[in-house]
This record gives structure tokens, sequence and C-alpha cells, in this order.
């Protein structure tokens, strides 16, 4: 098994490109926070969030093994992490709604493409 470390400037990084990325997708709206705490086995990163509050905890983890090909760029993780949250509204919509087809359903589908398009 290998093990990576994330030192305090993979903390660092990881932070700034959280914010960049929510910047870049529109996500302004969200209260985030972003610490590095230990999270588990196989887990680089991770995300929770409250759909209802708009609040969201970014965590990139202080250790891992692993040798299954998980990425350790920060920016990579940010990125990941950050798309989580880009899809939070729909995925929480069409769960509640339970159709693809919903008004609101649609409504979040539509904003996706547009928060997405503001970056391709």
């Amino acid at each position: 098994m290998k093990t990576h470390t994330f030192t305090s400037e993979c903390f660092r990084l990881y932070k700034e490109r959280v914010e960049h990325w929510l910047h870049k997708f529109g996500l302004t709206e969200w209260s985030v926070e972003v610490q590095q705490m230990q999270i588990g086995s196989g887990i680089n990163a991770q995300v929770q969030y409250n759909h209802v509050k708009r609040h969201a905890i970014f965590r990139l983890t202080e250790n891992t093994e692993g040798d299954y090909g998980l990425t350790t760029d920060p920016d990579r993780l940010a990125l990941h992490e950050v798309l989580h949250l880009l899809v939070a509204s729909l995925v929480e919509t069409t769960a509640a709604r339970q159709s693809a087809y919903d008004d609101l359903v649609v409504a979040e589908e539509h904003a996706f493409i547009n928060r997405v398009m503001r970056v391709l």
C-alpha cells in the first residue's frame, strides 16, 4: 500500500482551488468551510452539505493509503468535490420529486447546464 501525506502546502492549495472553482461555477450562494482532518481509509477529500441551508464543508485528509488510482493533486481533488456541490440541487430536487420531468427538476437541470457553460 502506498501512503500519501497531504502537507499544509497541499491544504493551502486545496482551499485556494475550492474557492476558485466555487467562484468559476457561480456557487457563491453557498456558505463554505474548508478543513484539513483525517477522514478515513482511502478517502482523500470529501464534501458534506446541507442543501436547504446552502452550507458545505470541504475536507482534505491528512494521510491516505491506497494504490488504486486515487489522485493526490489538490486541484483535481478540489474540482471533484466542487462538482459534487454543483450537482447537489439537481440531485436533491430529482430525489424529492421522483421524476426527471417535473418542472422543478427541469429548472435545476438547466441551472446546472448554465453553470457548466460558464466554465466551458
